[in-house]
């Protein structure tokens, strides 16, 4: 069930940064058992308490791909760090399924990538290919698309895809901190209404 739409444009959420690798369960609603095995059935067990990394959902971009905002949701999170450099990369897959059975699930898939000058004029220089797909935030200097930074630290974007194909691209996020990689905590911006997910205890 989706929450109900926040006041402000954005909103800030944190993601836990601290394990080597943190595999995390999220759920909200009914989620289903099956759907839950799939997604972990060939995921490292790794004991850690985290917050929930799987993402800010964009409302919209719901009810067009699935004609429906009553769904149920499951998911896993991975999150490798690099001592050396900080942060390296993380990954997240959340599966959004309706409860009404006519409607196909989608994945919605999260990626964090370092914010580097190279990276960021490859994703302007590639905004009309098709790996881009919307930008809504005016604050930003780029295009989200796949692998998304906006020249803020640490940067954020959320994808739709289903059957394989990117349906949208909903949202990106920053960090504020440059300085310490390894403890900067990463903040999602929605463009409108978002799922939340809880921990979940394996």
């Amino acid at each position: 069930m989706l929450t109900d739409k926040p006041s402000r444009r954005y909103l800030a959420w944190p993601v836990v940064i601290g394990a080597a690798a943190a595999i995390t369960a999220c759920s909200m609603g009914e989620a289903s058992t099956d759907d839950r095995s799939a997604k972990t059935e060939n995921t490292p067990q790794v004991s850690v308490q985290a917050e929930p990394v799987c993402g800010l959902v964009d409302e919209a971009i719901v009810e067009e791909v699935l004609g429906t905002t009553d769904v149920s949701t499951t998911g896993t999170a991975a999150r490798a760090q690099d001592e050396g450099v900080g942060v390296d990369s993380e990954a997240t897959d959340c599966i959004i399924t309706p409860r009404d059975a006519k409607h196909p699930a989608i994945t919605v898939e999260v990626e964090q990538v370092s914010d580097e000058d190279e990276t960021r004029t490859r994703v302007q220089d590639e905004s009309s290919g098709p790996d881009c797909d919307w930008l809504a935030d005016p604050d930003y200097e780029g295009y989200i698309c796949d692998v998304a930074t906006a020249g803020h630290g640490h940067d954020v974007g959320i994808k739709a895809v289903r059957d394989g194909t990117l349906i949208h691209v909903s949202i990106s996020g920053w960090s504020d901190s440059n300085s310490d990689r390894r403890t900067a905590l990463t903040q999602v911006a929605t463009s409108s209404v978002f799922f939340s997910f809880a921990p979940e205890e394996r």
